[in-house]
């Protein structure tokens, strides 16, 4: 339910995702936690600036990654170009993209849906707006993503530089 976070997801870094050349130098890993804030440890539960349906919508996202390691990246593009993440379209972009629908619910509904909020707040760094890019521990300016985000991962892999580091 964050507008810029949707738009840099489903947009530049969907195309990113799909560039062969980046994807040999680059792990994409995804904190859906964006500019919450943890209430209550124990239980875990949080604010969010987009209220509680973005809460909910960072833990079905959570639990779609934790659940489906190698291929959850399709279903976090459709259900945030959705935006809807009632039980009905999770199980139903779940299907489509090839995941199991109730293993996210379950997880979302449940105890771990919190705790891998938890997690993503853990992992949270400090930051000033949302999305917040970091390529080897460095910050990139949301506004410069475009226009520095290949070089930046071409400066920091250390094999040897596919063609796109040519361009």
């Amino acid at each position: 339910y964050c507008p810029g976070c949707k738009s840099l997801l489903t947009g530049f870094l969907n195309k990113m995702h799909h560039n062969e050349d980046v994807m040999k130098m680059a792990e994409f890993d995804i904190v859906s936690y964006g500019n919450a804030h943890v209430v209550s440890r124990d239980p875990p539960t949080f604010q969010c600036q987009h209220g509680d349906k973005e809460c909910y919508g960072n833990m079905v996202q959570l639990c779609a990654m934790e659940h489906n390691k190698e291929n959850y990246w399709d279903f976090l593009i459709a259900i945030d170009e959705a935006a809807d993440y009632s039980d009905e379209s999770v199980k139903k972009v779940a299907g489509e993209t090839g995941l199991d629908g109730a293993v996210i619910l379950e997880c979302a509904h449940g105890t771990e849906g919190p705790l891998l909020h938890l997690k993503a707040a853990d992992k949270t760094p400090d930051h000033e707006y949302v999305p917040w890019l970091v390529i080897n521990g460095k910050h990139i300016e949301h506004e410069k993503i475009q226009t520095t985000f290949v070089k930046e991962i071409c400066d920091a892999y250390k094999g040897d530089k596919p063609a796109i580091c040519n361009q």
